[in-house]
């Protein structure tokens, strides 16, 4: 691992939910939104305001790890962070801990998620704390029609990186390559860069056995 991130999703963090982008590595106000982003799915909130990621490119699975003992209904990713969303009712509440793990090239994806799950493991499941993770395999896409898009594209041919259609990328390239999008049309629409990254996201609180379904008990 080469970049190790650490944020908050905190209701003080800035703009509301409905306006605060998910991925955004700034400020960031709702958990609900940040697990839709993570894991590629569409969930809605306690207020109605669904979050759909699901047609972003570039995810490839999700997996939450709960302590033993926790209860069934927390195995459903929606449910789960409404909870917290619930818990952490004051205006100033931190909601989770948030990290971005870039993976080093050469990697399978099997080797990724054991390395995140062992990290989760360690640091929190075994502390009682739910952690979701998500691994996506591709940056940010570049629009094809911005000149920005345009000198970056020269800047990676610079660099040698082998540039390939969407579908066709061979089974075993683990390394730096650029993936071609295109559109219904056939013309080039966006060019995404190969650079996996888990992201991790856990509770500030550990499970409270003892208490109702929804709530927890400070760590």
């Amino acid at each position: 691992m080469y970049r190790f991130e650490a944020r908050i999703i905190g209701r003080s963090q800035g703009k509301s939910a409905t306006k605060a982008a998910a991925h955004n590595t700034g400020k960031r106000s709702s958990a609900v939104a940040s697990a839709a982003y993570l894991g590629r799915e569409s969930i809605t909130d306690a207020k109605g305001q669904t979050w759909d990621y699901s047609r972003h490119f570039g995810g490839a699975g999700a997996k939450l790890m709960l302590p033993a003992g926790a209860p069934d209904w927390m195995q459903d990713r929606g449910e789960l962070w409404r909870a917290v969303e619930k818990v952490e009712n004051r205006k100033d509440s931190m909601l989770a801990r948030d990290y971005i793990l870039t993976m080093p090239y050469g990697l399978t994806q099997k080797q990724m998620w054991a390395c995140a799950q062992d990290f989760a493991r360690q640091h929190f499941v075994s502390k009682g704390k739910p952690t979701d993770i998500g691994l996506h395999l591709y940056g940010e896409p570049w629009k094809a029609w911005s000149k920005a898009t345009k000198a970056k594209v020269e800047d990676w041919k610079a660099q040698g990186l082998p540039f390939y259609e969407q579908g066709r990328v061979p089974a075993d390239s683990l390394g730096p390559h650029i993936l071609v999008i295109r559109g219904k049309q056939g013309q080039v629409k966006e060019y995404v860069r190969y650079q996996p990254h888990m992201y991790i996201m856990t509770t500030f609180r550990k499970i409270d056995r003892a208490a109702d379904a929804g709530n927890a008990k400070a760590a």
